[in-house]
């Protein structure tokens, strides 16, 4: 099957928030534009579910708007409320998402899967600073799931996602900020369904009928690197090795792959910034894409 491309329009540019990977969670650098306006454009390459036999290319380009407040923050991948914060705990709310295809070749004949959303409450707790100014992390989000074909909205269920990471705003004194994330995830049989679910009018030689359980959804190993370009434009790149041994669904048809990856690369240009800046440390979210 050829793969599947989007452009997304100015009037679309809240569908950023589904292109997850492309901007990292990091450490903020000393003096950021509390506020900025810019455009961003991103390229990758994404399993179309957990465990696909298929990635397929997405790309877009939309205006960002970014904001670095102390309690709530908005960039071009999440939105952030900030309920709790001390030097080394912080509670959170937080929305993002992924894309996902309506070319898959195990889906034939089967509704496709809708973008979907997350949000939901994230407990982060510092564990340990370096002397290179990087910081260790742990991360326990729970966000409910919601799809959508952008005429309705979905629910889909939980997914509950614990982390450790590792962020540098300033990795090996370059000017990039680098952020490494690893963790299993576990979902609700509602979202497990979606993904892996055969229903009898979609049983063929091949795909037999199938009901998804909850339960252990995979791991993963995130890695993305940011870096400016002259004073106005940044360059992010990433890269996400996926494993799914031992899934709580493996059995299903259309569980196709125990390993898979995700890639990425979005440049960004800024033409405003505000001349308020942003603390140094928001908690843990880099908002720069």
């Amino acid at each position: 099957m050829p793969y599947r491309t989007r452009m997304w329009t100015a009037g679309a540019a809240v569908t950023a928030l589904f292109f997850v990977p492309l901007t990292a969670r990091a450490e903020l650098a000393e003096g950021e534009p509390l506020l900025e306006i810019g455009v961003l454009g991103a390229v990758g390459s994404l399993p179309d579910y957990p465990a696909a036999g298929q990635n397929h290319y997405h790309y877009f380009a939309v205006p960002y708007l970014l904001y670095r407040g102390e309690y709530f923050q908005v960039s071009a991948n999440s939105i952030r409320g900030i309920f709790l914060k001390t030097e080394r705990v912080s509670l959170d709310v937080s929305a993002s998402g992924s894309l996902s295809s309506h070319d898959n070749e195990a889906r034939r004949g089967m509704p496709g899967l809708d973008d979907m959303g997350q949000i939901g409450p994230r407990l982060n707790v510092l564990l340990a600073r370096d002397v290179m100014k990087g910081k260790i992390d742990f991360e326990l989000p729970l966000r409910a799931v919601f799809s959508t074909d952008y005429k309705s909205l979905d629910y889909r269920g939980l997914v509950l996602a614990p982390e450790l990471a590792y962020s540098n705003a300033n990795f090996m004194d370059s000017g990039g900020a680098l952020k490494l994330w690893i963790g299993p995830e576990f979902a609700t049989a509602r979202l497990m369904d979606y993904y892996y679910e055969v229903q009898p009018q979609y049983a063929m030689p091949g795909r037999s009928q199938f009901t998804a359980s909850g339960g252990y959804l995979g791991s993963h190993i995130n890695v993305t690197y940011r870096h400016p370009i002259g004073r106005y434009a940044t360059i992010t790149t990433y890269v996400g090795p996926e494993l799914y041994t031992g899934a709580s669904n493996e059995a299903s048809p259309l569980f196709k792959k125990q390993f898979g990856v995700s890639a990425g690369m979005a440049l960004s240009f800024s033409f405003y910034e505000s001349s308020a800046r942003a603390h140094a440390d928001t908690g843990g979210e880099c908002c720069a894409p």
